[in-house]
């Protein structure tokens, strides 16, 4: 989805990190439930994370993801107000590197 949201015309920036940060926290939430951890309703991944280090040390390096895309957990994208700088996707488009190749 966030690829389709980039690739259009325009480009939907705010939704294509929407979707990363909604596949990034599923994906934690995921991996923490399959190892019968118990944890708060949250959409701060950065705790997700912390919470996942404890039983796989290799998320650590998902920090900067996590902090990158933490703040986008509720904000619900609508294409006329897609307002994100070229420079912010940028940042969020290399922080999300290394969570593609975790997973």
């Amino acid at each position: 989805m966030a690829q389709r949201a980039v690739a259009g015309t325009p480009p939907f920036y705010a939704m294509a990190v929407y979707h990363c940060q909604q596949s990034g926290e599923k994906a934690v939430k995921a991996f923490l439930v399959f190892h019968s951890l118990i944890f708060e309703k949250t959409h701060d991944i950065e705790v997700l994370i912390d919470l996942a280090c404890g039983i796989e040390p290799g998320f650590s390096e998902l920090s900067d993801a996590a902090d990158a895309l933490t703040p986008y957990a509720t904000r619900v994208p609508l294409p006329e107000r897609d307002l994100l700088s070229r420079a912010t996707t940028i940042r969020i488009r290399r922080s999300s590197v290394p969570c593609q190749e975790h997973l």
